[in-house]
């Protein structure tokens, strides 16, 4: 199967993303990264959502966040039904027809529980492929999706906290022969926690402080019996700060910090293979843990140290 350049370059950019921190260069002079695949589950879910920061773990002014940030922030609407549709064009200027699409609707059971359905598609426009040896050629639109279902706890304009399960099907080649195999879609399942605490001196002033974790599931593969990648498992935390002027308008202070909950690459020896035919480790642990210990490890075993586990920290302001 042969595939333009172009798209090649499109696939790894939006499958595979890294996160790129200045990590040993006092060791070796490189720049370690934090790779994972389906990254389309980062992406913020509207304009609305970029225009404040992709702050997801409290709330500046959107209550409908809770379908898609933090789950714990869902019961904090105190609407009986709220519906969110939103459609963003993704690097147009670079691809076209590179698309995300959400949707969402969440309704509140009683005074204290609420719940939520959401939808992410995330459309990758069309490859060209062309079966070298047929010379057989068509049209694949790859894609990749994520429904899910939320449910909330809590005392809105207190506290709340919430959980999402969803579901991960990434199609980015349609079966289609990579590297002499066959590729199917990938697929995963996932969970995300998350716990809201507001409080405030009066009816003007709020304080919101929000806690989630993300994206807690099974890694990923394209290939059978081939490695297998991280989903974007990822710890928030954030706070609110809010005067409300009127009825109408308002202003406050955002701010979030969040960390990738995944194991950070090592450094090797160069040219040096151990006895089982792998390379050796320098500096740092190896990447190929499960889920639970990548998520303890990605606390500690940064190769440059404390230094570096503070870089891989993203803030939001």
């Amino acid at each position: 199967m042969r595939k333009p350049i172009s798209t090649f370059v499109l696939i790894f950019l939006l499958t595979s993303v890294s996160e790129a921190q200045i990590t040993s260069g006092d060791l070796i002079g490189q720049v370690n990264t934090l790779s994972y695949a389906v990254p389309f589950l980062t992406i913020a879910e509207a304009a609305e959502s970029g225009s404040f920061g992709d702050i997801g773990e409290v709330d500046p002014n959107r209550k409908r966040s809770g379908l898609f940030g933090n789950p714990g922030l869902l019961m904090q609407d105190t609407s009986k039904l709220s519906v969110s549709l939103s459609y963003t064009p993704w690097i147009r200027e670079l691809i076209p027809n590179v698309n995300l699409f959400a949707v969402g609707a969440s309704y509140r059971l009683s005074d204290r529980s609420r719940i939520g359905m959401n939808l992410l598609y995330f459309s990758l426009g069309n490859i060209t492929y062309t079966n070298v040896p047929s010379g057989s050629s068509g049209q694949f639109h790859p894609y990749e999706c994520s429904p899910s279902f939320s449910y909330s706890y809590g005392k809105p304009g207190e506290w709340s906290f919430g959980a999402r399960v969803k579901y991960i099907y990434s199609n980015l080649t349609g079966g289609q022969l990579v590297g002499g195999m066959i590729s199917p879609a990938g697929q995963s399942g996932a969970v995300d926690l998350g716990l809201i605490k507001e409080f405030g001196s009066d009816n003007h002033v709020k304080h919101q402080v929000g806690l989630s974790i993300e994206n807690i599931g099974s890694k990923i593969s394209y290939q059978k019996n081939s490695y297998k990648s991280f989903i974007p498992t990822s710890l928030g935390v954030g706070y609110l700060f809010k005067y409300q002027l009127d009825s109408f308008s308002s202003f406050g202070f955002a701010y979030e910090a969040r960390k990738m909950l995944l194991p950070t690459p090592p450094i090797y020896y160069s040219d040096s293979v151990g006895i089982d035919g792998d390379p050796v480790i320098q500096y740092g642990y190896s990447s190929d843990v499960s889920v639970p210990m990548g998520m303890v490890r990605s606390f500690y075993d940064a190769p440059g140290g404390i230094i570096e586990e503070l870089n891989e920290i993203e803030h939001s302001f």
